[in-house]
């Protein structure tokens, strides 16, 4: 639970890392495609990766692009509950003016209803809780704790969205008479008062949930209604997520985005074992347990995935890299597997001393939904194994 239950979760990152041992098996020469070399030059060299490091990693989950909210078991990927909190602002037109208390205060907030992880045929309701604890969205980490109370203060269901995708929630409670309390001070201490002692609202999925939903606060506002109704843009948000580990196979890899976890891989042993220096493409492989996926979700839905990602390290902050910064090189799913250009890296190593020992291969999705995959791992047979199929020019004899 993300009340005051629920006890901070520092995640460790395992930097005992086991690097890449490799198998180098050639197959018979083709083509990659290319009119301006013959099939009898090419050489065609698979390099296994017999085993990497799967680290893990603490998120940055504050003002993502989307929050989620509710209950999910996935057979395959492990139970998961979701909660998003957010502050409204204190900011007003001018010193003079004040807020009746009797003014309803709303959240007119914004659902992305095409991103929906569970049953979609079920209706959730959800509850609005005040904070109890100080917290910013620009830092707040999964390890994290949120705890809040049991007054309630707002709520609403699925079916409050209109077709447009906005609910306005009543807020309501002693938070509400606090909060125009805190509005209608003067201008010298309103802010830093309703900083040090508010610390904004929790939407928690009641206990039926089936599916979790995501938000956009950055599109979802915060209006006082009077003679003049004044909208506002919410001041801040974050998601908290708590996430119980399906058993775990030792013949796949799960990835997961918040993102959660990660691959590092010594590119530099990969390039070391290539049997010809001389090559013109390099191609990362990873299949993907289709089966798995497809048969393990029944009439429920998961979110789609941006594919695999890597970047290039070391990085002194991996958990914002991962979220938030470029990606170097990346694939989209292509019948069953992801397949990434390697090429330019590993000629940066070989013919300019770039470093490539510590490159992470990550799961890219749009900011705060939640989405995974499950790739064949090292266990299997090689013909879903990952590899680097090296596609060379056969040298004279």
């Amino acid at each position: 639970m993300h009340i005051n239950k629920k006890a901070a979760k520092i995640w460790q990152l395992a930097f005992s890392i086991t690097f890449v041992s490799l198998l180098v098996a050639c197959e018979d020469p083709g083509s990659i495609g290319s009119d301006f070399i013959e099939k009898s030059e090419l050489k065609i060299d698979t390099v296994y990766l017999s085993s990497f490091a799967e680290q893990a990693l603490d998120p940055y989950l504050g003002r993502l692009s989307r929050s989620s909210i509710g209950n999910f078991s996935d057979p395959l990927f492990g139970d998961f509950e979701t909660i998003s909190f957010f502050k409204p602002p204190i900011s007003r037109p001018d010193d003079s003016f004040e807020v009746d208390r009797n003014n309803p205060l709303l959240l007119k907030l914004r659902l992305h209803d095409e991103v929906v992880y569970g049953d979609t045929s079920t209706v959730n309701s959800y509850s609005i809780y005040r904070i109890n604890n100080l917290w910013r969205g620009s830092n707040f980490r999964k390890s994290e704790s949120i705890s809040y109370g049991s007054e309630l203060i707002g709520s609403f269901t699925d079916n409050s969205f209109d077709s447009s995708g906005f609910a306005n929630v009543t807020l309501d409670g002693s938070w509400k008479q606090d909060y125009i309390n805190y509005y209608n001070l003067g201008d010298s201490v309103r802010e830093q008062t309703y900083r040090n002692n508010e610390f904004g609202l929790a939407i928690v999925p009641n206990a039926n949930s089936e599916k979790i939903i995501h938000t956009n606060f950055s599109l979802s506002s915060f209006i006082i209604v009077d003679a003049d109704t004044s909208t506002y843009p919410i001041l801040d948000w974050a998601t908290d997520i708590e996430r119980t580990i399906a058993i775990s196979d030792p013949d796949r890899i799960i990835l997961q985005n918040a993102p959660d976890n990660y691959l590092t891989i010594n590119f530099s042993e990969v390039a070391d074992n290539i049997e010809s220096k001389n090559f013109v493409r390099a191609d990362l492989v990873f299949n993907v347990d289709t089966a798995a996926i497809n048969n393990s979700i029944g009439n429920s839905l998961r979110a789609s995935n941006l594919g695999l990602g890597l970047i290039v390290g070391p990085s002194d902050d991996i958990a914002y890299e991962l979220g938030f910064g470029g990606v170097d090189i990346a694939s989209a799913i292509n019948d069953g597997e992801y397949r990434l250009n390697i090429t330019t890296l590993l000629n940066n190593y070989l013919y300019a001393g770039a470093s490539i020992e510590e490159v992470y291969l990550y799961l890219v999705a749009t900011e705060g939904v939640l989405t995974h995959t499950s790739l064949f791992s090292t266990n299997t047979g090689l013909g879903n194994a990952p590899r680097v199929i090296v596609y060379g020019i056969e040298e004279e004899k």
